[in-house]
């Protein structure tokens, strides 16, 4: 019996479109089901979730079923199965190297995160849009925390033979973790410069790249192209 695959996510790009594109390109078939309010406060009631956030990838083989959380362990999970070297590579210091953008995404929208998902957070003494400490911590977003690991990985980009943030042959799983992060981060708004990008064109570049793959052109003739 062959493994079957459910991805648990919004009906949103998120931290669940990596994982679409990613499944996608490897053809690996799943099942794709969208959250609901509803059906996401079920999916944590009943244990589902095991920290109470999706996405969530089910996978069902003749052993029984499991349940993988976390988007960048799901990412892995996928990199593991796909073909050989496709998504994520078999040498472990290639591999590493894949796994550092992975870490550096999660560095990059810690702040951003932190200040629009306030309550899961811990943050709400912030406030909201309009007050003074949520539009100073912005205002620092914008201007200096996010450019300067958006430099980083302008150099990444720069230093790459390949064009792929891990200098992989082809797109690896942090680039797919990249991009759909990257276009939301030039829509966000709320203090975020819709023009954060354009300072570093090998990131720039890069975006445009991804969204060219055959694969991901694909995908998006059938699936809506948003961010937010």
């Amino acid at each position: 019996m062959p493994a079957t695959y459910k991805l648990y996510y919004f009906d949103l790009p998120g931290k669940g479109e990596a994982i679409r594109l990613a499944l996608t390109y490897a053809c690996i078939p799943f099942e794709d089901v969208r959250l609901t309010p509803e059906t996401f406060a079920a999916l944590k009631e009943n244990g589902t979730l095991a920290f109470g956030q999706a996405p969530a990838l089910e996978v069902t083989t003749e052993n029984g079923k499991n349940v993988i959380v976390q988007s960048a362990t799901i990412l892995r999970y996928i990199g593991r199965i796909a073909q050989p070297d496709l998504l994520y590579p078999t040498d472990p210091v290639d591999a590493a190297a894949v796994d550092s953008v992975l870490d550096a995404e999660i560095d990059l929208f810690a702040g951003l995160s932190a200040s629009r998902y306030r309550m899961r957070y811990g943050f709400e003494s912030i406030g909201n849009p309009g007050d003074a400490v949520f539009d100073q911590v912005r205002h620092d977003l914008n201007t200096d925390v996010i450019p300067r690991h958006l430099s980083h990985l302008n150099r990444l980009f720069a230093s790459s033979k390949t064009g792929w943030v891990a200098n992989t042959e082809g797109p690896s799983i942090a680039d797919f973790c990249l991009a759909p992060r990257l276009g939301w981060l030039s829509e966000h708004g709320e203090g975020i410069s819709n023009d954060i990008l354009k300072p570093f064109p090998k990131v720039v570049e890069f975006v445009a790249r991804f969204y060219s793959v055959p694969e991901v052109m694909n995908y998006y003739k059938s699936h809506a192209f948003r961010f937010i």
